[in-house]
């Protein structure tokens, strides 16, 4: 960020988040949310799920639809539609 002389872009930044609180500043601030377990081998929040824009929880790696960290990446899958200033139902806000 700072120290290679220029600011984060909120956009191609993910947060790794494990509460509805984190999530929503995540997604506040145009960030991308992608929840995960609060501890190993521990269950996702429900309360993000379906909110946060990617979830890791139990099979983490498996299935057609898995996330891979190269999924988060750019330029991965994840960022050909940049994250916009949005609140926990969708809704865009002004950040």
């Amino acid at each position: 960020g700072a120290a290679w002389g220029r600011e984060p872009v909120a956009a191609r930044c993910v947060v790794l988040v494990t509460s509805l609180g984190a999530t929503a500043a995540a997604l506040g601030a145009g960030m991308r949310a992608v929840g995960v377990p609060p501890e190993e081998e521990g269950w996702l929040d429900e309360e993000i799920d379906g909110v946060a824009d990617a979830c890791l929880d139990g099979g983490i790696g498996e299935g057609p639809l898995a996330l891979r960290l190269t999924d988060l990446s750019t330029p991965g899958a994840y960022w050909l539609n940049p994250a916009l200033p949005r609140d926990l139902e969708g809704r865009a806000v002004d950040p």
